[in-house]
């Protein structure tokens, strides 16, 4: 109990160094919370909301898939069905449901937009206490013109009751419709961002329905009648393929479709939580290590006065452990305001979900709590082992130095470190079985290798800094000579001070390399891969009528298009996506570096498989296969051709015929690419394009060039995003070498006194300190740099030739990643500078 008051008073004393520590814990443990706080959330919000969707229906009607996948494709099943299932015994109700591509345009004839999520016709049954939308305003909508629309869109593009605009439909047709009614879905505006036009049933079969077929039949039982009895009831009336679930079989297969992404999500965001943290234990360690050299004298005081070296061992790491509790409290406190922001973000974007609060689990308290106490308690424990070491004699002399492992001792053990790190490393990339072990060697071998690294560091300060030096000490003088001598006489410390540094830039640098080389790749392969000249495309890649490919097909102006289209299928047992195409023409508009075969072969019996799944499977030219799309069952086709160039079409190529016939339901295409015909000039290609396009608003018309700046940007996008939140380690590592700075300054508080006394101004030691910072800044830069480039280009050889065919090292970035980090190095000496530059002389000279 003793000790623990000593090390609260220590905290105590020295207030500043620990809440920049603290904060360091904080920004880490925070993320881990935001993480599982807002996933927990979002999870269930997702949860209510298909609750509330399939509330009032007990069981549903539908067919069988056997795609299994995030949202599985299924076939439509016969409309007779629901007066089969009317005469069940139990069955009070029974009412068809359709749906399919309905897209509003707003007031202005500009067409309504979306983040990404789908435009959906459905149909509004009669019994309006079979499903969970309900009306806020106006009424049901009653024939072909009239329609009744989600909150979210009536708000976003101010639609209200009574207002006529156009929606379109995937088979061309643009009805003029008038807004009779909007309705909610209990407290959600929409579902998941998806923008809804809900026509009545009779106007819904007729558009969405094919051949008297609908999606499903949602049935009502009787109050005196389970679910599972009807199940039980209705099975032997159904044909084959057709099956019976509960509402809540859907509305749970609905959340675990989303909940995949936001699992995917909650990774990514541990992940960059994960290097938060491992920043922060480097810059507690060397917190500590100063700090415990710092109380040589008091700590020898107490094993002099019977303290064991146990108890100084354990009076480090109640400090550490302070810290710990202290930044998992105040962490779960940001974490919970970052979760709120992030879920702001997300209803910002569309993302209108049921309000549920946040879902604080017990878990993730817990987890906040064992995330803070580890770091801490890990990164201490060194320190603390160091302070039980030195004996109560040699703690009072001057000038202590606490024990350190011997150059070559420190040389040898990172360089084990470093070479175990890089087989962990090599071993998950080309030698592990699954997702788990690749990730966990992965982890494993990079830790190794920092590790290792920093150990190695005090090695290289003395001749990095002689070299980052010179031009300092010829452009300061005499405080830039004492700033270098400072740098250099004690290479623990600023190897330590710089290692958080090195960590954040060597992960910037990484995704830096690898980034530049897929880019680089992703360039290469789209001027490579298209000759069409035009692409048409709609915002979020939600798809447009085939219609407006067949009128770009009839002009005169344009000699070949074809419609693109992506779907689920079954490959050889395995559920994999495909795009389709039209055979006929696809040799004039995309270039495959097709190796066997030809692509004019490709027709609704055969497939092209990329040489990837084709030598993996074995499989040639010739061959066959079998697959299965959402309808027809299982299907034989031969091997076509086999290409080497995914680009454009992924693993799989098939005929836009066979997947018309095996899922007429995929009625969208994705994109089209048009060839200008021969002779004709491309501005004429392009008028002609444009004036038949302003018909069909939602529809984007781009040439190659532009097609494939866009595609660079959006991947442009995502490197922002990634390094934007990698920037967090370098703050926290920033704020490091501020903090070691400033402990610096204390430990040699005498040592400037004697300085100033001696003639020294007071602008010198500024610029001394300042020489310190930026060259303790620039070493940890250039080192993490070159860590980076080397992780960078493991990185890009283990990943796929289809993202990455050759390393791209970004200099000139990094060039400006090293001067920024000298200009960061000034800022974080500025505080240590000024607060060496104001001590009073004769307080310093007699400081002990």
């Amino acid at each position: 109990m003793a000790l623990l008051r000593i090390s609260v008073r220590s905290i105590l004393a020295n207030k500043g160094r620990f809440v920049l520590t603290t904060f360091a814990v904080v920004m880490g443990v925070g993320f881990v919370v935001a993480s599982l706080v807002v996933t927990d959330s979002l999870r269930a919000s997702v949860d209510g909301l298909f609750d509330e969707v399939t509330s009032g229906i007990d069981v549903v009607v539908r067919a069988e898939s056997n795609l299994d996948g995030p949202v599985p494709v299924r076939d439509q099943i016969p409309a007779h069905l629901e007066q089969e299932l009317v005469a069940v015994d139990g069955v009070e109700v029974a009412q068809q449901s359709v749906e399919g591509y309905a897209q509003l345009l707003d007031s202005g004839g500009e067409a309504v937009g979306s983040t990404g999520s789908p435009f959906i016709g459905v149909s509004w049954g009669s019994d309006e206490s079979i499903g969970g939308a309900a009306l806020v305003d106006g009424r049901a909508p009653e024939g072909p013109s009239e329609v009744a629309i989600d909150r979210g869109t009536a708000s976003d593009y101010e639609l209200g009751v009574g207002d006529r605009t156009t929606v379109l439909l995937a088979d061309g047709t643009d009805p003029e419709v008038q807004v009779v009614g909007i309705f909610t879905f209990g407290s959600a505006n929409n579902v998941l961002g998806a923008r809804i036009t809900a026509f009545d049933l009779a106007t819904a079969v007729d558009l969405f329905g094919t051949e008297g077929r609908v999606d499903s039949i949602d049935v009502v039982v009787s109050p005196d009648t389970s679910a599972d009895e009807i199940i039980d009831r209705i099975r032997p009336v159904l044909p084959e393929g057709v099956e019976v679930v509960t509402a809540r079989e859907v509305a749970d297969e609905s959340g675990a479709a989303v909940a995949g992404y936001l699992d995917a999500f909650r990774n990514v965001l541990l992940g960059f939580a994960g290097v938060a943290l491992l920043v922060s234990a480097f810059f507690i360690h060397n917190t500590l290590s100063i700090s415990v050299g710092q109380r040589t004298r008091q700590l020898a005081l107490l094993q002099a006065c019977g303290a064991t070296p146990g108890q100084v061992v354990r009076s480090v790491v109640g400090e550490a452990l302070v810290i710990g509790l202290v930044a998992a409290v105040v962490g779960s406190g940001f974490g919970l305001l970052l979760a709120t922001l992030l879920k702001a973000g997300f209803s910002a974007a569309g993302l209108n979900l049921p309000s549920q609060g946040s879902v604080i689990a017990p878990r993730t308290l817990v987890v906040a709590l064992v995330v803070g106490l580890v770091v801490t308690v890990a990164a201490a424990a060194i320190p603390a082992r160091r302070a039980a070491t030195i004996t109560p004699v040699e703690g009072m002399r001057d000038g202590i130095v606490t024990f350190r492992l011997s150059t070559a001792q420190r040389g040898w053990s990172g360089l084990v470190l470093v070479v175990l790190g890089a087989i962990g490393i090599v071993a998950g990339v080309w030698l592990a079985g699954s997702t788990r072990a690749t990730v966990a060697l992965l982890v494993l071998g990079a830790l190794g290798i920092f590790i290792g690294i920093a150990q190695l560091s005090p090695v290289a300060v003395i001749p990095a800094a002689g070299a980052l030096g010179r031009p300092l000490m010829s452009l300061v003088g005499v405080a830039g000579r004492l700033g270098h001598a400072n740098v250099v006489r004690n290479a623990d410390r600023t190897a330590r001070a710089a290692s958080a540094l090195t960590i954040g830039l060597a992960m910037v640098t990484t995704v830096l390399v690898a980034g530049a080389s897929m880019k680089d790749n992703l360039i290469t392969s789209i001027e490579g891969s298209i000759a069409a000249d035009y692409v048409l495309s709609t915002e979020s890649y939600i798809g447009f009528s085939p219609t407006v490919t067949e009128a770009v097909g009839d002009l005169d102006e344009i000699d070949a298009v074809s419609g693109v289209r992506m779907d689920s299928f079954l490959f050889d047992g395995d559920v994999r996506q495909l795009v389709a195409a039209d055979s006929e023409v696809a040799a004039t508009l995309l270039d495959l570096d097709v190796r066997e075969g030809d692509i004019e072969d490709l027709d609704d019996r055969s497939i092209f498989l990329h040489s990837d799944p084709a030598s993996s499977r074995n499989l040639a030219v010739g061959d066959t296969v079998e697959v299965e799309f959402a309808a027809g069952g299982p299907q034989d086709l031969t091997v076509a051709g086999i290409y080497d160039d995914a680009t454009l079409v992924g693993n799989y190529l098939v005929d836009l015929d066979l997947l018309r016939r095996y899922n007429p339901r995929n009625d969208l295409d994705i994109f089209a690419f048009a060839h200008v015909a021969p002779g004709v000039v491309p501005a004429d290609a392009r008028a002609a394009l444009e004036a038949l396009l302003d018909d069909h608003p939602t529809v984007v018309l781009e040439d190659r060039a532009a097609w494939r700046d866009t595609q660079v940007a959006e991947f442009d996008t995502v490197l922002v995003a990634v390094n934007g939140l990698l920037l967090l380690a370098l703050f926290i590592a920033l704020l490091g070498i501020g903090n070691t700075l400033a402990l610096s300054v204390l430990e040699r508080t005498r040592e400037i006194g004697l300085l100033r006394a001696v003639g020294m101004l007071p602008s010198q030691v500024r610029r001394m300190v300042l020489v310190e910072s930026v060259l303790v800044t620039v070493f940890g830069a250039v080192f993490g740099v070159i860590v980076g480039v080397l992780f960078g280009l493991v990185l890009t050889a283990a990943l796929p030739e289809s993202l990455v065919d050759s390393a791209v090292v970004p200099y000139d970035t990094m060039l400006l990643t090293v001067v920024a980090a000298a200009a960061c190095g000034v800022l974080a000496g500025l505080l240590p500078a000024r607060r060496a530059a104001r001590l009073d002389v004769l307080d310093a000279i007699h400081s002990p």
